[in-house]
C-alpha cells in the first residue's frame, strides 16, 4: 500500500501574489516587512526572490522586473529560482494590492504551523530515541514553542496617542482599585513607600554577604504576601523544605528557631506553632527544594503560573542554580539574569532573586555595599529593576558572629537601584532568633 505523503501547510498562491504586488508597488513592502521574513516562505525559489527584493528596497533601490532580474543574475541566483520566466510569472496574475497584508498574514500563519509540526516531530524522534533526560526534552520543546510565540507576539511601534490612552486607563484603574492593580506590598511600610511595592514584570534582586539574613528578608516578604491572599512559589536551592517551613513558623510565632530542632515542653509555644501551621495551610504558598538549572526554574514557574496562577516567584539563590560552564561563570550568570527577567515579563509577575555580594566589600575600610559589589556579573545590575543590598555593621561576616542586640540586629536595607522610582535607605531590625525582619 502506497503511503500518502502529506504536504506541510503552505499557500504558494499567497507567496507568489505578495511578490507580484511588491514588484508593482514597492511601498507595499513596508506594510508587510514587520509581519513576515524570508524564512516564512515555503517555496525555496520564492524565498530567495523575497530575500533579494528585501535587500534592494532596504537599500532604497527601485525593484521591478528588470532590476530584480539583474540583481538575481549578479548574485548567481537567477537560474536557481527558475530563470526569467519564473519572475515574469509573478506578474501574470496580479491580485488586488489592498490585500497585501492579508496575504502576509496567511504566509505567517502557515509558517507557524510548519514550525509547530517541526517541534512535534523533533519531540517524537527524541522520545523514541530515549537518549536524553525526559525533562530536558520537555524543556527544549517549551523553549522552541516560546520562540514561535515570541516571534508572533512581537509588537511594532505604537502611536503615542494609543500609548497615552492605555497609560491613562491603567492609571485610573490603579487609582480606583490599588490592591487589584497588581503591585504586591512587602509589609515594610517605609520600604514600600520608596520602592512602590513589587510591580508585575519586575526583577528584584536582594543581595548581601553571608549571614546578613537574605533568606529571612525574602521569607518575611513571602509570608506577608501569602497572608494577603496572594499565591507565592518559593524555590529554595539552599535549604530543605522542612528548614524553610521551620523558619516560616518561627517568624509567625516569634518562637526561637532552635526549638524546631531541639523540641520544646512549653505548651504555650507549641499551641502557637499548631495555630500557625493551620494558618499557613490555608495559604497558597508553594515551596520546592530541588536542585535546578535555569531552564528547570523557568519550566516549574510556568507550570505553577498555568496551574495555580502564582503572583510572586522567589528564587533562593542565584549562586546555587546549576550551570553548564563553570569556567565562564560570568557569561552563564548573564544568561540566567536575562532569562529570569524575561520570565518575569512572560509570566507578568514580580520575581525576587537572592544573590551574594563579592568579597571585595570586606576589604574596604567602609564596608557599605554598592551596586558594583554584585557577584559574578554586571548583567545583574543591568537587568534588575530593583536592587536591595543588606548591610549591618553588627554582623561580622568573616566569623559569622553577631553583636549583642536585645531588640534585634540593626540592618541598613539599601535600595541601590529603583528603575521607576527613587533610591534610599530603610533602617530595619533583624530578629535573628526568629529570623524575622521588622522596620
Amino acid at each position: 500500500m502506497t503511503e500518502l505523503v502529506r504536504v506541510p501547510p503552505c499557500n504558494l498562491d499567497a507567496e507568489s501574489a505578495i511578490l507580484g504586488i511588491i514588484l508593482i508597488d514597492n511601498s507595499k513592502f513596508h506594510l508587510i516587512s514587520g509581519m513576515i521574513n524570508e524564512s516564512d516562505f515555503y517555496n525555496s525559489n520564492l524565498r530567495k526572490i523575497y530575500s533579494i527584493i528585501k535587500i534592494m528596497i532596504n537599500d532604497n533601490r527601485p525593484c521591478d522586473l528588470l532590476t530584480l532580474k539583474d540583481e538575481l543574475l549578479n548574485n548567481g541566483l537567477l537560474d536557481q529560482v527558475g530563470g526569467i520566466s519564473a519572475i515574469t510569472r509573478l506578474l501574470d496574475d496580479i491580485s488586488s494590492p489592498v490585500n497585501v497584508e492579508y496575504y502576509a498574514q496567511i504566509i505567517r500563519d502557515k509558517s507557524m504551523l510548519r514550525k509547530v509540526i517541526q517541534v512535534g516531530n523533533t519531540m517524537t524522534t527524541k522520545g523514541y530515541e530515549a537518549k536524553e533526560d525526559p525533562i530536558s526534552i520537555i524543556e527544549d520543546v517549551e523553549n522552541s514553542i516560546e520562540e514561535i510565540i515570541g516571534a508572533e507576539l512581537s509588537r511594532e511601534a505604537e502611536k503615542m496617542g494609543e500609548v497615552d490612552r492605555d497609560f491613562m486607563e491603567k492609571m485610573m484603574d490603579q487609582y480606583e482599585n490599588p490592591e487589584s492593580y497588581g503591585n504586591l506590598y512587602t509589609g515594610f511600610r517605609n520600604f514600600d513607600t520608596i520602592v512602590g511595592g513589587l510591580r508585575k514584570q519586575d526583577l528584584i534582586i536582594i543581595a548581601g554577604r553571608p549571614s546578613t539574613g537574605k533568606t529571612s528578608f525574602a521569607l518575611t516578604i513571602t509570608k506577608h504576601v501569602a497572608f494577603k491572599g496572594k499565591k507565592v512559589l518559593f524555590l529554595s536551592l539552599e535549604q530543605s523544605i522542612d528548614a524553610i517551613k521551620n523558619r516560616l513558623l518561627s517568624m509567625e510565632t516569634e518562637a526561637d528557631l532552635r526549638i524546631f530542632k531541639t523540641g520544646s515542653n512549653d505548651k504555650i509555644i507549641l499551641n502557637k506553632i499548631i495555630i500557625a501551621s493551620y494558618e499557613y495551610s490555608k495559604r497558597d504558598l508553594f515551596i520546592s527544594d530541588n536542585p535546578m538549572s535555569i531552564d528547570q526554574i523557568c519550566s516549574i514557574a510556568k507550570r505553577y503560573k498555568l496551574v495555580h496562577d502564582i503572583d510572586l516567584l522567589v528564587i533562593d539563590y542565584l549562586g546555587l542554580i546549576d550551570v553548564n560552564d563553570m569556567e565562564n561563570r560570568n557569561a552563564e550568570v548573564a544568561k540566567m539574569s536575562r532569562k529570569i527577567k524575561g520570565l518575569a515579563k512572560k509570566l507578568d509577575i514580580p520575581i525576587i532573586l537572592l544573590s551574594q555580594l563579592n568579597r571585595l566589600v570586606e576589604t574596604r575600610s567602609l564596608k557599605k555595599p554598592q551596586l558594583s559589589d554584585l557577584r559574578d556579573s554586571g548583567a545583574l545590575e543591568q537587568d534588575a529593576d530593583v536592587v536591595v543590598l543588606l548591610w549591618s555593621e553588627a554582623i561580622d561576616v568573616e566569623s559569622g558572629g553577631y553583636a549583642t542586640c536585645v531588640d534585634g540586629i540593626p540592618v541598613k536595607v539599601i535600595i541601590a537601584k529603583n528603575r521607576d522610582g527613587t533610591t534610599g535607605v530603610v533602617d530595619m531590625k533583624f530578629q535573628r532568633s526568629c529570623v524575622l525582619y521588622k522596620e
